[in-house]
């Protein structure tokens, strides 16, 4: 007898390539689309990362207010749109870096959506006062999200019980990438360093993340400055837009880094970049796991890292350096200089050695089909 198949509604999507949309994306590139199909409901009036490609699956992209910008119009659009659409869809996948505001779910619990799934992506929310409204949100609402799930997922176990308790049962999906883009490339590196005129033999650090508080973007420039001072013949290329950007550039005119840190904004496919990468930087102030960080080591890129990264994100360990962010940004930039053979030692091919890990994206995808198509996962309204 042939399945069924089911209509999920998408929350987690943003203008900017990050995590979460490189997440959505493979579970929907790889995802069996005679099983699954997929819309998106989205706060953004502009485009968002990847639109054209989810166009071009058939995937719709309902557009509702968000509530910072537009509070009583966002819950009438909110209320008509579940109350119109609710039946039509089997679930519903919210994809969550906090709490804060959970009304995709409480509206699809109040219009009885047969399956809703939050999906855990970070494991902290220090952007926010100790005091302020943000976080007393997240744990109020923490309950309510329990209790109307008929699924907890993490990408983290840190992340899960950060978002959903120490004490509630969540299933882990790994932020499992495609790991045959990632394999380091000879042909890519020349490209990249061509395009951005490097030569060869220079040193080139890189990051990719968003430009906001939670990645520490403002560090970067002031480890890159030190690296500087001590390696004159090196590059930085930083993959990732947000609302540090203007700040950033300030910076690197201040340190007079113009024409060697390189803010490529963002891009839907950071694969090649990595090539071009000798090292990776990763200082962020929390993750949830870290997916740019998978990727970095699936190129086989050195990586310096922040100590607040989940230990489950480190899969090369001899290629993966932890400090903690109380250190200077001129000791960082000396661990790093420190590791000049292991940095230009002959890159390996990780595949195996990953996939073997449970980051293979066509595996960890096929899991996580398998847990939405079980029909024990619906809930019981009665």
């Amino acid at each position: 007898m042939e399945l069924q198949q089911k209509k999920y509604l998408i929350t987690g999507m943003t203008p900017n390539a990050g995590g979460i949309e490189a997440f959505i994306m493979n579970f929907l590139r790889y995802s069996d689309r005679k099983k699954l199909h997929f819309d998106f409901i989205v706060n953004f009036e502009e485009t968002i990362a990847f639109e054209e490609e989810l166009l071009d699956y058939g995937c719709s992209i309902y557009r509702l207010p968000g509530r910072k910008k537009h509070p009583i119009f966002h819950y009438i659009q909110y209320f008509r749109f579940f109350k119109t659409y609710a039946k039509v869809y089997d679930g519903i996948y919210c994809n969550l870096l906090s709490l804060t505001n959970i009304d995709d779910m409480r509206f699809a619990y109040k219009n009885r959506i047969p399956n809703i799934i939050a999906h855990a992506h970070n494991n902290n929310d220090v952007e926010n006062p100790c005091l302020g409204i943000r976080p007393f949100l997240h744990k109020l609402h923490k309950k309510r999200v329990i209790k109307s799930s008929t699924l907890l997922l993490s990408c983290s176990e840190s992340a899960g019980k950060w978002m959903f308790g120490k004490d509630t049962s969540f299933q882990v999906i790994n932020n499992a990438i495609d790991l045959g883009k990632f394999v380091f490339s000879e042909l890519d590196r020349n490209i990249i360093r061509r395009k951005n005129n490097i030569d060869p033999s220079t040193l080139v650090l890189g990051s990719v993340g968003r430009l906001e508080t939670q990645k520490n973007p403002l560090f970067l420039i002031d480890i890159f400055y030190h690296v500087k001072q001590i390696c004159h013949d090196s590059m930085f290329l930083h993959i990732g837009n947000g609302s540090f950007y203007d700040e950033m550039k300030k910076k690197i005119a201040r340190y007079h880094l113009q024409d060697s840190y390189i803010l490529l904004g963002s891009l839907e496919d950071t694969s090649p970049f990595y090539s071009a990468m000798d090292v990776f930087l990763f200082p962020s102030l929390y993750e949830g796991l870290g997916i740019s960080l998978i990727e970095a080591q699936a190129n086989d890129v050195v990586c310096f890292i922040s100590d607040t990264i989940p230990e489950e994100a480190i899969l090369i360990e001899n290629k993966c350096f932890s400090f903690p962010l109380s250190m200077p940004a001129v000791d960082w930039a000396k661990k790093i200089l420190q590791q000049e053979d292991l940095i230009k030692k002959e890159r390996r091919d990780n595949f195996t050695l990953i996939s073997d890990k449970g980051y293979d994206v066509k595996t960890e995808i096929k899991k996580l089909e398998r847990i939405i198509c079980n029909e024990k996962n619906k809930a019981n309204y009665t």
